[in-house]
């Protein structure tokens, strides 16, 4: 996808008419910020997408993948769900799914339908929203297909709330378990501790984090943004062979 296909324009018409009660930059700041926003290029957008958690990819009507991030190239890599075909065609691997993620693609490129879409390769689930994406600077129909993470909390989420709350390693393991659905009997067992050791850290949890129960605890950490765990370079789809059927 060329530079042109991503870059951001600036809204037509009075910025302050276009957003109901966002401020008027001032003089002397406003065409920088335009100029700024004009200057984006796709490898800029392709960086912001990469410093998501989770997988974002957008093809055309057909299927045809034209841009993912890198944790959408990680599940591929390793989810077992989604594959590229010939062409960067995205298949379900074993077939099953094709032809309902195919159909939901193309509603959503020509159509501008939405789509909740459970894909299955054999023991493996992939919840995947699929989305129409506009805008004139795209050149085509187009959709966004968006894919369910495979772990609630990443590690470097973890490792930042308990900077933030001054856990300690016994307690973060903890946390890393509750996310994970472990009981506490089953994480005594797997720490070698006694069941009362545990359920103290999960009493000091909850005080730290200021919440009554562990199911609050698992809410507050599932709504924190979507922070990937490092920044990488966007790499073209060429150099994706590995990842192809």
């Amino acid at each position: 996808m060329s530079d042109s296909c991503l870059t951001a324009t600036r809204p037509r018409g009075d910025p302050a008419a276009a957003v109901a009660g966002w401020q008027r930059p001032a003089a002397g700041l406003a065409a920088p910020l335009a100029g700024a926003a004009g200057a984006l290029s796709a490898a800029c957008l392709a960086g912001v997408l990469d410093q998501l958690d989770t997988g974002v990819m957008v093809a055309d009507a057909r299927g045809q993948l034209l841009l993912m991030n890198e944790a959408a190239r990680r599940e591929l890599a390793e989810g077992g769900v989604l594959r590229l075909g010939e062409g960067s065609a995205i298949e379900v691997c074993g077939g099953d799914g094709l032809l309902p993620l195919r159909r939901a693609v193309g509603n959503a490129a020509l159509g501008d339908r939405r789509q909740l879409l459970p894909l299955r390769s054999g023991t493996r689930l992939l919840m995947v929203a699929v989305q129409p994406l506009r805008g004139p600077a795209l050149g085509q129909p187009c959709a966004v297909l968006l894919l369910g993470r495979r772990q609630l909390c990443p590690d470097l989420v973890v490792e930042m709330l308990g900077r933030l709350h001054d856990l300690t390693p016994a307690e973060r393991r903890v946390l890393v378990g509750l996310l994970a659905g472990q009981r506490v009997t089953g994480l005594a067992r797997a720490h070698g501790v006694a069941v009362s050791t545990v359920r103290t850290q999960v009493a000091a949890l909850r005080a730290k984090f200021g919440v009554a129960r562990i199911d609050d605890l698992t809410r507050l950490v599932a709504e924190m943004p979507p922070m990937a765990g490092a920044l990488r370079c966007a790499r073209p789809l060429a150099s994706d062979a590995g990842l192809h059927g």
